[in-house]
């Protein structure tokens, strides 16, 4: 969350010195920066929105409106509980994540704001899988216990400042 505070705080600066600069431009930056974030955000709560976990017969499928996904049943050894933290966000976010035989990833379940306890626990028990806990955790040390756990916002919480710097060191 820092991360994208620092972003904000450099684009609003970034915006009124190009307002002092040239007012009828001002008004195309707005506007533009009010349809990027528009456009982003509802991305975003649409792909939410629309996920879902199938477990049929002998496969479990991941569906989004940008990715389907389907596994094996027998490939999902366990759901591991971990509370993720960062340097990007205050406090940590608490994942469940399906981890394969070989202890990668599969796919992740943020419970904070999209999944809750018992939805996990409905797939673990449709999967016959236990729930394990591995504490906490640092979005780095989870990468490299379970590859492809920890999202790349977590993991680099400053990358959504290099965009806005280049920028600033461009146009200023």
């Amino acid at each position: 969350m820092t991360a994208s505070l620092g972003v904000v705080a450099g684009w609003t600066v970034f915006v009124i010195v190009r307002i002092a600069a040239a007012p009828g431009a001002a008004a195309v930056a707005l506007g533009a920066t009010a349809v990027v974030i528009f456009v982003a955000l509802a991305g975003i709560l649409t792909f939410t929105w629309l996920v879902r976990v199938c477990v049929t017969g002998e496969a479990i499928t991941w569906r989004s409106p940008f990715r389907s996904q389907r596994w094996n049943k027998t490939g999902v050894a366990r759901f591991v509980h971990v509370r993720m933290t960062s340097p990007s966000v205050r406090h940590g976010l608490d994942y469940y994540i399906a981890v394969a035989v070989e202890s990668r990833c599969l796919f992740r379940m943020e419970t904070a704001w999209w999944w809750s306890r018992s939805d996990v626990e409905r797939i673990a028990a449709a999967l016959a899988v236990p729930i394990e806990s591995a504490g906490v955790l640092t979005a780095y040390q989870a990468a490299v216990r379970y590859p492809g756990s920890a999202a790349w916002w977590l993991r680099h919480p400053w990358g959504f400042a290099i965009p806005t710097v280049a920028q600033r060191s461009i146009d200023v």
